[in-house]
């Protein structure tokens, strides 16, 4: 239970404040509360809302200031950010060698970059599969989202497939030139027959510029 104080003119921080509780996890909150560090939390938001009031801040700056104060907090407890959520190591890494007197024979060079530890295993044909489902294209924050992987993984299984030129990753811009998300696709992919690149467009809710370099693509190397 968060018990709340009125700070007159500074409320509308504290909720801007308050607001961003909603992205810390329920299993992150219940072990605030079991370490003593959750009312501590409380009182950072309530002293960053008053800061953020005295700065004369507007709520976009209040909602990114607040964000940076729970990752300080968060980070001089322990917690380090692992795959999107906050994870608290048990014991840091020189602690487990600090008996060891030949550390340094154990810890070797690898003569080759080995592959990073991913708990999934080769994801590549999966990745094909749900990108060929999506006829309009799939951005890569999607294709992570349906796979519940990291970025670091997606782009570990998506690295052959660009490279073989068996997906194609096709870059856009808005209408001002600015770079927005690329697209991923399937190489090779049958386009409508009958259809414009103006009515292709509309239909898969792409500027006539991506609807052209999807059409234009190479296909896949025989």
């Amino acid at each position: 239970m968060i018990e709340h104080y009125d700070l007159g003119e500074a409320n509308l921080h504290v909720r801007v404040c308050f607001s961003r509780l909603r992205f810390v996890t329920c299993l992150l909150k219940d072990e605030l509360r079991r370490d003593g560090l959750w009312d501590d939390l409380i009182q950072e938001l309530y002293t960053t809302a008053l800061e953020a009031h005295q700065h004369r801040m507007n709520e976009h700056e209040t909602y990114r200031y607040a964000g940076r104060r729970i990752y300080a907090f968060l980070k001089a407890c322990g917690y380090r950010m692992y795959r999107g959520a906050y994870i608290r190591p048990e014991k840091p890494f020189a602690l487990v060698f600090k008996d060891i007197d030949n550390i340094d024979e154990i810890l070797q060079p690898l003569e080759s970059p080995a592959r990073p530890y991913f708990s999934s295993s080769n994801l590549g044909e999966r990745i094909m599969n749900i990108i060929r489902r999506a006829a309009e294209g799939m951005k890569k924050s999607e294709l992570c989202g349906r796979l519940q992987i990291s970025v670091q993984e997606l782009e570990w299984h998506l690295s052959p497939l660009l490279k073989s030129q068996r997906i194609i990753e096709v870059k856009r811009v808005n209408w001002l030139g600015r770079p927005l998300r690329t697209l991923l696709v399937i190489a090779g992919a049958p386009i409508p027959e009958g259809k414009s690149i103006k009515r292709i467009a509309r239909e898969y809710h792409h500027d006539k510029r991506t609807v052209r370099k999807v059409v234009y693509a190479s296909p896949v190397p025989s």
